[in-house]
């Protein structure tokens, strides 16, 4: 009778325990399977951010080649029905909307599990549905990600005349001022001004002479940056960091944006691509 009873013992633990842990883990229910498709769709739609709201913008930052060569690559743009000059990224667009599709899927497939017992149960046959469409979504995205890549051409002229405007190196500025000594509150409040002045005079904050960075650094009630305004490196400095290719180069770190980073990441990346 023992051996009758371990009998039992297991086979309800196959049943209970088993058979809903390696379907967990191994069938469509597998959280980390199904996460891998949701992760790149919603990445997928994070890349493609930039490219369709630059691709709008008044300068074409960033243009696909059918925007040019329509013939080419006709089947990644549409037409407008009122615009003939009009283009429109369809394609890139309903990728990143489909995101939410495969996010969707997820979702209703754990909210499924969630209420299961352990054990295998009728329910679970509702996985297919939402498995065989977040594949397919898969599959197309990557088809049309793999077009958008192979024709996107980049305006660098304009990117890089776009990069200049905005003040969005003050961040880079501030910076600089801690390197030199000034708490960043303080820096923070002396770039603010300088960007402040730059708006109201028409200039880059590249652009600031010397008399305006003395009066910002001087007007902060800080000793540090009341010291600081009579350097006579100070204009060089400020003008330097607050340059596209300082605000660049001063992020010299894994992971940032110095020319030499990118280099390495690239490199990394590519040895990755060639060992898969």
């Amino acid at each position: 009778m023992p051996e009758l009873l371990w009998l039992k013992i297991l086979y309800t633990l196959f049943i209970c325990v088993l058979i809903p842990v390696y379907w967990i883990h191994y069938g469509p229910g597998n959280f980390l399977w199904f996460s891998d498709i949701a992760l790149f769709t919603t990445g997928a739609a994070l890349w493609l951010e930039s490219p369709l709201l630059t691709s709008m913008m008044a300068l074409s930052v960033i243009v696909l080649e059918s925007v040019w060569i329509v013939d080419f690559v006709i089947g990644l743009i549409t037409g407008s029905s009122v615009m003939p000059n009009k283009r429109n990224p369809d394609p890139a667009e309903l990728v990143r909307g489909r995101a939410a599709r495969v996010i969707g899927a997820q979702t209703g497939l754990l909210t499924l599990l969630k209420g299961l017992p352990l054990a295998y149960q009728r329910d679970l046959q509702e996985d297919k549905a939402p498995l065989f469409d977040a594949v397919a979504v898969y599959e197309a995205s990557l088809g049309v990600l793999a077009g958008l890549l192979d024709t996107v051409t980049v305006d660098r002229e304009r990117m890089r005349a776009a990069a200049d405007e905005g003040y969005t190196t003050a961040t880079a500025v501030a910076d600089a001022l801690v390197r030199r000594g000034i708490p960043f509150r303080v820096a923070h409040h002396v770039v603010g001004s300088l960007v402040a002045q730059a708006e109201e005079a028409g200039l880059r904050l590249d652009e600031v002479p010397d008399p305006m960075i003395g009066l910002a650094l001087g007007a902060a009630g800080d000793p540090s940056a009341q010291a600081l305004a009579n350097d006579e490196t100070i204009g060089e400095i400020v003008r330097g960091a607050a340059s596209v290719d300082g605000a660049l180069a001063s992020c010299d770190v894994i992971g940032g944006t110095a020319p030499t980073r990118v280099a390495e990441a690239l490199a990394a990346a590519r040895r990755r691509l060639g060992d898969a």
